[in-house]
């Protein structure tokens, strides 16, 4: 199994790609390969830590260690189109498979 994470800058272009480690929140991930994504858990400012989903929605548990605060987007299949990168987690069942999996998010600031 492999889910790879493509982040790209406000502008869309990328920035950086990791393969995604179990257990960990994508702001986590992120920060643990040098990239900065703001989070401001607690100081009343949530949504800081967003990013758009580009692609890869379906992967991605928009709150497996707490519910977002804020509402976020959904497009026609139901799929989130943001994510609060503090409590965004790969679905579990997709790091137990045998596919290569492509998550891409882009920073908003």
């Amino acid at each position: 199994m492999t889910v790879i994470v493509k982040i790209n800058d406000a502008t869309g272009t990328l920035i950086w790609e990791f393969n995604w480690e179990d257990n960990i929140s994508l702001a986590k991930m992120a920060k643990k390969n040098n990239i900065e994504i703001p989070v401001s858990c607690g100081m009343w400012a949530c949504y800081a830590c967003a990013c758009k989903i580009i692609s890869g929605a379906e992967f991605i548990d928009i709150g497996k260690i707490s519910v977002p605060l804020v509402d976020l987007s959904l497009d026609e299949k139901w799929n989130y189109q943001d994510v609060l990168t503090c409590v965004g987690w790969i679905k579990s069942d997709f790091l137990k498979d045998q596919w290569v999996h492509e998550i891409v998010i882009q920073k908003m600031m």
